[in-house]
């Protein structure tokens, strides 16, 4: 298997780590407080798409393409 294919398998949301683990943050934002309603939600997803998807996520994965 190719390498770069392996690491994608280990990036996947069907491994089995556990909900909490694989929530971006979400998990940890609740907890936190950081996210309250439905205002603090909107602004966090937008926060994490802008912050990490869009500028390492995406480019990273269009570049394996």
């Amino acid at each position: 298997m190719n390498s770069i294919w392996a690491r994608l398998r280990l990036a996947s949301s069907q491994l089995p780590i556990g909900g909490y683990s694989y929530s971006q943050g979400l998990a940890a934002a609740l907890d936190n407080g950081w996210v309250r309603d439905a205002e603090s939600a909107r602004t966090w997803l937008v926060d994490q798409l802008q912050l990490n998807l869009a500028r390492f996520e995406a480019p990273l994965l269009a570049g394996l393409l």
